[in-house]
């Protein structure tokens, strides 16, 4: 058994609707999406707040996933936190140029969480359930931050089940 693991988990918002695609027969699902996560830094030549945006490819396999995706109504902008592994697939294009992209994968296995802001008057959370959390699985977790802020976790439960 290695010591060494290839885990990736990144917290950003959906770049546009997940992609849903039936293979090989009934459920067996491959979810297509985009995640964007942004870092910002004060510069101090320049004495403002810079950012940078960095897209992220998600390959996700599943029937649950795929159950949970369309159950929540998932949709671009949504806050998501994923983990899965980092794979770069390298290609040699028409022109002979040797080309890669880098995409995380998800199994049943790896985890999805979803935030959600608390319902308001906001049409954007449409038949979206307050609070609510899903346990069925380790693979997904819904959970609805008290705040405008997405930065404190402080009221949420601890989730150390992936640390074992």
């Amino acid at each position: 058994m290695s010591i060494y693991k290839n885990s990736i988990t990144i917290r950003g918002h959906l770049g546009a609707d997940p992609q849903i695609v039936e293979v090989e027969g009934p459920g067996k699902y491959v979810i297509n999406f985009s995640i964007a996560t942004t870092e910002s830094w004060f510069n101090k030549k320049t004495n403002k707040l810079d950012e940078h945006t960095e897209w992220h490819s998600i390959v996700g396999f599943g029937e649950y996933l795929h159950e949970k995706i369309q159950k929540l109504n998932i949709k671009t902008g949504d806050l998501v936190e994923i983990s899965g592994k980092k794979k770069t697939e390298k290609w040699t294009d028409k022109d002979g140029n040797a080309r890669s992209t880098v995409k995380i994968i998800m199994t049943p296995k790896d985890t999805f969480t979803f935030f959600f802001k608390e319902q308001n008057d906001d049409s954007n959370n449409e038949g979206r359930t307050k609070d609510r959390k899903v346990k069925s699985s380790p693979s997904l977790k819904v959970r609805s931050p008290k705040s405008d802020s997405f930065d404190d976790f402080t009221h949420m439960d601890d989730d150390i089940s992936n640390l074992f």
